[in-house]
């Protein structure tokens, strides 16, 4: 039993193995799928629900208004990267200005959301009660609004 017990481990050490390798290339190309090509993950969900052409072309619009959104405030977000490095570069830390800084960027990404909740309920709206409920299924997905707004994980 001895000699085996090296063997039964190193079997199971390649099963886990091949399974965590496994999940990874799964979430990546799934990740890939709803994010590189927002447009056709679009043109699926309007399959998947059924929604007519104005429905489809809202959708479209919506996408494009939060991408839209999220440029403008880009460069807003560089800027406030580029006063955060400014402050760490000084030789006495402002914590205050610090703090200004940090919830400066978190009311911009709060108000971002919040608008773009307050767009996506003016869509749902749209929507039968049949899709709205399928819609809302389907964003309860990890990723799925990600994919849909073909936003990548990864910020510049």
């Amino acid at each position: 039993m001895k000699a085996r017990l090296p063997w039964i481990l190193f079997a199971i050490s390649v099963a886990l193995n091949l399974f965590f390798a496994a999940g990874v290339l799964y979430n990546k190309l799934e990740a890939d799928r709803l994010s590189a090509a927002p447009e056709q993950r679009v043109a699926e969900l309007a399959e998947q629900l059924g929604l007519s052409e104005a429905q489809r072309a809202g959708l479209l619009a919506l996408r494009e208004q939060a991408m839209e959104r999220r440029e403008a405030v880009r460069g807003l977000r560089q800027e406030r990267r580029a006063a955060l490095m400014a402050e760490l570069a000084k030789p006495e830390l402002d914590r205050t200005r610090l703090g200004e800084l940090m919830r400066q960027g978190m009311e911009r990404r709060a108000a971002g959301f919040e608008q773009m909740m307050v767009d996506l309920h003016g869509y749902l709206a749209t929507l039968s009660d049949e899709q709205r409920a399928a819609f809302l299924e389907m964003a309860k997905e990890r990723g799925f609004l990600r994919g849909l707004y073909g936003w990548r994980r990864t910020r510049k």
